[in-house]
């Protein structure tokens, strides 16, 4: 039996997904998306410190606590909690400007140049 045009297999989706995420996976060490880097290598810088530090119990009983008590002080502190994060992503963003600016890019060398 041949497969009918437009219907996929059974391992396509999955294949699909693979692909996609060593393409995502592919990007983050070529750097092509810095933020992305910068996300997943923070993320990843915290999760070991923390690691270090704690047991699982431990962030447990932290998840619980904080699930419970977190909605409330920030429904109580909205103003001052939302002004603070405000200014935290002003100087994330104005950080990575910065550190965007002394990186090279490809599409920009590429542009500049004139075709003989």
């Amino acid at each position: 039996k041949t497969p009918r045009a437009g219907k996929k297999g059974p391992g396509e989706g999955a294949a699909s997904q693979v692909n996609a995420a060593l393409q995502w996976y592919w990007s983050l060490l070529g750097a092509a998306n810095l933020m992305a880097a910068v996300y997943v290598a923070g993320v990843l810088l915290v999760t070991w410190c923390l690691g270090s530090w704690f047991d699982a119990y431990t962030y447990l009983f932290i998840a619980f606590v904080s699930a419970f008590s977190l909605p409330v002080a920030y429904q109580t502190n909205q103003a001052l909690c939302d002004d603070a994060l405000d200014k935290v992503k002003a100087q994330f963003n104005h950080a990575v400007g910065m550190v965007q600016a002394k990186i090279p890019r490809a599409g920009k060398a590429a542009d500049g140049k004139k075709d003989s």
